[in-house]
């Protein structure tokens, strides 16, 4: 069970990406909501490569990634075993270098990026670091 600021981390981003949704004026009704919890440097196995199969065979629905399409390193665009085909990517902060290379680029549709007040200069003294 999450704790309290993964219930608040959780509205929080529900909240922008309904927003975004409704500013890009998206119809949300019936929307396909995948949520795997995979890490950008794992490869997508078992289960989570099942489903992601699955759902790419499927030619109804939409799929609306959440910052990224699951099975894509946001840093470099590699696939991670499989990866899922979204309609619509909605990233936060500034676009991801993987969303513009590699598999990602032809994963992640529609990449609509969504402000959600980080400074210029975090990006700035974050880049120091890299």
């Amino acid at each position: 069970m999450p704790d309290k600021n993964g219930d608040i981390n959780t509205a929080c981003i529900t909240g922008t990406v309904a927003k975004a949704a409704d500013r890009y004026a998206m119809d949300v009704m019936g929307l396909k909501s995948l949520t795997l919890m995979e890490t950008a440097s794992s490869k997508i196995a078992g289960d989570y490569r099942l489903f992601i199969e699955e759902a790419n065979c499927r030619s109804h629905g939409f799929v609306l990634a959440i910052d990224a399409p699951s099975g894509i390193n946001t840093d470099t665009g590699e696939l991670m075993g499989c990866g899922i085909k979204a309609d619509v990517t909605i990233t936060f902060g500034r676009n991801k270098t993987g969303l513009a290379c590699g598999a990602g680029q032809n994963l992640a549709g529609r990449v609509l990026v969504e402000d959600i007040g980080i400074p210029d200069e975090a990006y700035i003294e974050a880049e120091k670091h890299l």
